[in-house]
């Protein structure tokens, strides 16, 4: 059953910019998002379509992003390049949605980046 959906929009130079503090982006990002970004062309686009990943999964469970704390959810990819995400095991405003299932689409295209989250809890 779906629970919840998400979708966020972020500028991906907004977030070049903001990337241009080291700090901003410890503070946002894992290392495991910044890696992947780092290998990339656009470096600004991927993180961007990142913050919008965590900014739809807190719209999807309605947690919000100040409850859930931004380094709580990464995005990975797994073996075949798809986008997932991955809960900190540490974080406990996590622990309801342990079992549930998210689904993610990220894009970018002049200028933006979007991400969509679909939350599902039946069948988990």
């Amino acid at each position: 059953m779906i629970a919840g959906v998400g979708m966020d929009l972020c500028g991906v130079e907004r977030m070049r910019k903001a990337c241009e503090s080291e700090a901003f982006c410890r503070r946002v990002f894992t290392e495991a998002e910044l890696s992947y970004a780092a290998g990339k062309k656009s470096r600004a686009c991927h993180l961007a379509a990142a913050y919008a990943a965590k900014e739809a999964f807190a719209k999807a469970t309605g947690l919000g992003l100040a409850k859930l704390g931004l380094r709580s959810v990464s995005v990975r990819h797994d073996a075949a390049g798809r986008p997932i995400l991955v809960l900190d095991p540490q974080a406990p405003a996590l622990e309801p949605y342990r079992r549930a299932r998210f689904h993610l689409s990220l894009s970018h295209d002049g200028g933006i980046a979007a991400a969509v989250v679909i939350y599902e809890t039946e069948g988990v």
